[in-house]
């Protein structure tokens, strides 16, 4: 059952597959994603040649929902 509460329930830097279940309105999903650390992503970015010009995280929550980055290609 999906719930609204964050919970952290493994280590941010595990690298993980997982499985998450919603249900409202009768209605029912089931989400499977693979949580990465965002370094992961950065050390991918940085060996194909980018470079990070500008960096934002978007919430008003404890812990932002929305991550933006913007690269340039370095030739």
């Amino acid at each position: 059952m999906h719930t609204h509460e964050f919970v952290v329930s493994e280590p941010y830097l595990l690298e993980r597959r997982y499985v998450d279940h919603a249900e409202e309105n009768g209605l029912e999903m089931t989400f499977e994603s693979t949580h990465r650390p965002l370094g992961v992503y950065l050390s991918a970015c940085f060996d194909a040649g980018f470079v990070l010009r500008a960096l934002s995280e978007i919430g008003s929550k404890p812990i932002p929902w929305l991550l933006t980055a913007r690269f340039e290609k370095v030739s």
